[in-house]
């Protein structure tokens, strides 16, 4: 299955994609956000056009969900989609096979689980970004993301989880921490900033969706 999960989330032509593929395209207005319609039954995850987390430099368009929050943290991380996206996988028993995206991203990647395949298609300079040709970057992903499936462990490709989590979000908006500060468990700790503590992490994208 192929999830559309840019802007419109309705990118991709679906005409251009193997008939045996089916895509989600839209908002579901789930929890889930971009990984929705992800379950047990799959084998796993590739993430491809990711970017870095808002407070990041990979990347000109670095952003988490959106532009309202300054920054997102998962226990006292800085957290990009790619982070909340892996945990979801996690969470359901699934792992993920190959990152794409910019260069800063895969870095964190590596360092959070080497195990995991990346590709690194761009590197953000400034307001800028030092690019591959298209054609080079597609044969790079399909050349790292077949090794990946083909030779790497299931269980040794799973993003790591925690016990308990800890969010705090810093948002632009001095009223939007003070509105997101009436979810059940937030605390405004700060003009703009709400923190949310909870040990299973749909709670914390449930979070995420009514508040970020």
């Amino acid at each position: 299955m192929v999830k559309d999960a840019h802007d419109s989330a309705r990118n991709i032509n679906p005409a251009k994609l193997p008939e045996y593929a089916r895509v989600y395209r839209g908002w579901a207005r789930h929890p889930y956000s971009m990984m929705f319609g992800l379950d047990e039954t799959f084998d796993g995850v590739v993430f491809t056009g990711y970017h870095s987390a808002a407070q990041m430099p990979g990347n000109p368009l670095s952003h988490t969900m959106n532009t309202q929050n300054n920054f997102v943290k998962v226990n006292g991380m800085l957290a990009p989609e790619l982070m909340l996206n892996s945990l979801i996988a996690s969470s359901l028993g699934v792992p993920v096979y190959c990152v794409c995206g910019d260069r800063g991203l895969c870095e964190w990647m590596n360092e959070i689980n080497p195990n995991i395949a990346t590709v690194p298609i761009n590197e953000g300079i400034g307001a800028g970004a030092l690019t591959l040709h298209p054609d080079v970057a597609v044969r790079r992903i399909r050349e790292t993301v077949s090794a990946a499936i083909a030779t790497k462990k299931k269980e040794d490709c799973m993003f790591p989880m925690s016990d308990k989590y800890h969010l705090e979000i810093n948002f632009k908006e001095h009223f939007k921490a003070y509105e997101g500060g009436f979810y059940p468990g937030a605390k405004q700790t700060g003009s703009r900033t709400i923190e949310f503590e909870c040990t299973d992490w749909l709670d914390a994208m449930r979070f995420l969706h009514f508040v970020l």
